[in-house]
């Protein structure tokens, strides 16, 4: 699975539109990345690491394909309108991180059920504690999570 955050950092001065965003850009995006597109995440800050510190960033878009050649076929036609929406909602320029999920946990518990890519990239589930399993060697684990449609 590959994931690309927009990170959209806190500027004194600048503005960002949260009623357009949410209710234009992302339905926006989820409609030109089509298919691609496996979940969509969108966090708002709120705090930072010291107490009574804000966020670093006002906002946190995370969008998550498939595989990577997913990833490259939303770019090739959605990312353009996307960047040209920009100006609607904001003057902040957003920053980009794409990245390999390794390892994603949900739950209070963290969970116990699991997914290993095997060979050809597809989640094969088994269980096991959160614990010094994820400490060496393995390739990429997954806990098991679906797609919100």
């Amino acid at each position: 699975m590959v994931k690309a955050s927009v990170f959209y950092p806190r500027e004194a001065g600048k503005r960002f539109d949260w009623d357009y965003y949410r209710n234009r850009h992302i339905p926006a995006a989820r409609k030109a990345f089509g298919s691609s597109l496996a979940a969509i995440t969108v966090g708002r800050g709120l705090a930072g690491l010291e107490t009574d510190s804000p966020a670093p960033f006002l906002a946190i878009c995370e969008l998550d394909f498939d595989s990577l050649q997913a990833f490259q076929r939303a770019m090739a036609t959605g990312v353009g309108p996307m960047m040209n929406d920009l100006p609607n909602f904001t003057d902040i320029r957003p920053s980009l991180q794409i990245s390999e999920v390794v390892i994603t946990a949900v739950g209070s518990t963290m969970g116990t059920t699991m997914q290993e890519r095997g060979e050809k990239g597809r989640p094969t589930a088994f269980s096991r504690p959160w614990g010094p399993a994820f400490a060496g060697g393995r390739r990429s684990l997954l806990l098991s999570v679906a797609p919100s449609t």
